[in-house]
């Protein structure tokens, strides 16, 4: 009797600490995700403040854009992959600096990204195609650019500067050959989580737009790329440890109401 008290006695309980920890870390990873929006939201938001107050003259309207994506990955650059739609819907506004020859455009917007990758196996002589994966992410995007004008209200512009985006939604699609497609959600996280699939990317995209367009007084049409310049893979990825960004190539058509 006593032998059995002790052999239960000797039984590991859960060490609840590291369970506390661990709880801690996801807890801190999803808070992350919306300071980094805060923040982000403050800055762009003051930076706009401050061009309005300076500004010779502030213009508002609203931006479309329609292109195609793709996601780079070193890995994958031998695969084949097909280039996705990608589409983009906001608000934008126009801050003359210096006498319609500089101007800072800031706003905010809805933008599908996305791409398509071969799924490949080895049969033992080469690598064969067996299925696709499609990716689709949903971002709420807040580009800050300056832009150098070529005429007063008309003329040529290039345009420069950053975005930052927040993941709203995503999904993968896979078909394998000969077999029925399947859709998997994509879970956003900043660092890899265990307690979630493979299938994971960070919440957001921080990148460059470079342009060039053309302005018709109250129109303006850009084309050009935004691409990521960080990674969008989670840290500490387990089974990927490659860097995954987005490029974007678009027409963009903005028009303002002043």
């Amino acid at each position: 009797m006593n032998s059995l008290i002790d052999s239960r006695k000797q039984i590991k309980q859960p060490n609840k600490s590291k369970q506390i920890v661990f709880n801690r870390t996801i807890f801190f990873h999803k808070m992350k995700h919306t300071t980094i929006l805060k923040y982000t939201t403050i800055f762009f938001v003051f930076t706009a403040s401050i061009f309005n107050a300076t500004a010779q003259e502030a213009r508002w309207g609203i931006t479309s854009s329609l292109g195609v994506s793709d996601f780079t990955i070193p890995y994958a650059e031998n695969m084949g992959h097909t280039l996705k739609p990608s589409y983009g819907l906001g608000v934008v506004s126009d801050f003359n600096l210096i006498n319609h020859h500089l101007s800072a455009r800031f706003g905010i917007r809805y933008a599908r990204k996305g791409g398509q990758k071969d799924l490949q196996s080895w049969d033992g002589f080469r690598d064969v195609v067996v299925g696709k994966r499609t990716f689709r992410v949903s971002y709420i995007e807040l580009p800050l650019a300056l832009s150098v004008d070529f005429g007063k209200k008309n003329g040529f512009i290039l345009t420069g500067g950053v975005y930052y985006g927040y993941a709203i939604s995503g999904n993968m699609e896979l078909q394998n050959r000969g077999g029925p497609e399947t859709s998997q959600s994509i879970a956003f996280k900043d660092s890899f989580d265990p307690g979630e699939n493979n299938l994971q990317m960070k919440g957001s995209d921080f990148g460059y737009i470079a342009m060039i367009g053309y302005k018709l007084d109250k129109v303006i049409i850009d084309f050009g790329v935004n691409a990521s310049i960080s990674t969008v893979r989670p840290d500490n990825h387990p089974v990927d440890k490659y860097e995954w960004r987005h490029t974007v190539l678009k027409m963009n058509v903005s028009y303002f109401f002043n």
